[in-house]
């Protein structure tokens, strides 16, 4: 504190020298005190590095100037404090600005207290938004001003709650681009529980968007295409719940597809399906998988048996990120039946084949007896004939000969063929 008069409102040297720039302090106090206005907190630094802040008042009685009333302040502590909480701010700032997110600082009123550059990149715009909101911010760029009240309802949320909450926003970029945003904000309460600010972030998760878009359509047409398959299509999950399968269940197992999605693999109402879960089990304990097809008998709903050859593909589900399991029926129980038709076939065409072995044998080997009697009874008639030596006794015989022969072929051929 300093007061001088009227007549001595100028230091002399030997004060000035207590001053970095002594001209310049001589300067400087000439100056305001020919202007006799009051100075407020004007910097001036000492020779030995302090820093002072410096009030000048010229002092009045009945309009006379009567002296002068000079105070200073040392602030060379403060500016330093000062100095480092600037260092500080903009270190921070640097790492806000450069966080890829929209990072925003709202205060009660869902006014705009901090916004980053990757919110908002140009510096003019934000420092122009900062005590604003977005009803504000929505008009001047001329977009949709149900954006902002989209937004305020959800900030509103927040501050009832008092909770974390997220949406995703829905907007267009400047060519027109659609574009995905995830929206969280976070209330910040002090001491006593209640609302001190707002911070919300906001993320581009345009390409998760696309990327989950596209999934969906491929999904979509692989399902499409498994609904057209003949071959039933099972997915299980690592629980063996039946996640999917296709129209061509119902007509290999008896049942529509919706009665059995949502239900364990070992709960359904069909016989002897423990082999898949026994392959799965195999496949969890030592990453095996037989590529073999095997067929497999069943029973469906109707207690019609089935057969089937079955494979299956493990495969982890991008959305869930777990593993699942492919199942994959094809109902051969047509060629099964044909199969088992054609060797019934074959096995009564072998035994013809046996029997007519079989009579031939007696062909070759039981009628050659009664085929030379029956001959040689033939040849003595028609010697006898041409001798003129043949009588009725003759005929009589031989003939009866040839007629029990002739009857035992015939009984012989019989018990063949039985």
């Amino acid at each position: 504190l300093r007061i001088t008069s009227a007549t001595t409102s100028t230091p002399n040297l030997n004060v000035a020298c207590m001053f970095k720039d002594p001209q310049l302090f001589l300067t400087n106090i000439q100056k305001v005190v020919g202007e006799l206005k009051p100075v407020y907190k004007e910097l001036v630094e000492l020779a030995d590095g302090r820093l002072y802040l410096r009030d000048y008042l010229p002092l009045f009685q009945n309009d006379q100037l009567e002296g002068h009333l000079w105070l200073y302040y040392d602030y060379t502590d403060s500016h330093q404090m000062e100095h480092q909480m600037a260092h500080l701010k903009q270190f921070y700032e640097k790492i806000l600005h450069n966080v890829p997110a929209d990072i925003v600082a709202f205060d009660k009123e869902h006014r705009y207290l901090f916004v980053n550059q990757n919110g908002i990149a140009n510096p003019s715009v934000r420092d122009w938004l900062i005590g604003k909101d977005d009803f504000d911010y929505i008009k001047f760029r001329g977009k949709d001003i149900q954006i902002a009240e989209t937004r305020r309802a959800f900030f509103n949320s927040v501050l009832a709650e008092k909770q974390t909450k997220e949406f995703v926003e829905e907007i267009e970029d400047k060519q027109q681009h659609k574009r995905y945003v995830l929206r969280r904000m976070q209330p910040i309460l002090d001491d006593h529980n209640n609302i001190d600010l707002v911070v919300g972030y906001g993320i581009d998760i345009t390409s998760i968007k696309n990327a989950e878009r596209l999934l969906r359509q491929k999904e979509k047409n692989i399902a499409q295409v498994a609904d057209l398959l003949s071959v039933v299509v099972i997915v299980i999950d690592e629980d063996y719940n039946v996640v999917f399968t296709n129209p061509a269940y119902e007509s290999l197992f008896g049942y529509p597809p919706q009665e059995v999605i949502g239900q364990k693999l070992n709960s359904l109402a069909i016989d002897n399906l423990d082999f898949i879960i026994k392959d799965f089990e195999l496949y969890k304990n030592t990453r095996y998988v037989d590529s073999a097809q095997k067929v497999y008998q069943f029973k469906d709903k109707y207690g019609f048996t089935k057969h089937v050859t079955y494979s299956f593909t493990p495969y982890v589900s991008t959305d869930v990120n777990e593993l699942n399991f492919a199942v994959f029926f094809n109902d051969v129980s047509d060629q099964y039946f044909a199969v088992s038709e054609l060797q019934k076939i074959i096995e009564k065409e072998r035994c013809l084949n046996e029997l007519k072995s079989g009579f031939v044998n007696i062909v070759s080997h039981e009628l050659r007896t009664p085929l030379s009697v029956i001959q040689s009874s033939a040849e003595i008639m028609d010697m006898l004939n041409d001798a003129n030596q043949i009588s009725q006794e003759h005929i009589r015989l031989h003939t009866k000969r040839i007629v029990n022969e002739v009857h035992g072929m015939h009984n012989l051929m019989i018990s063949a063929v039985t």
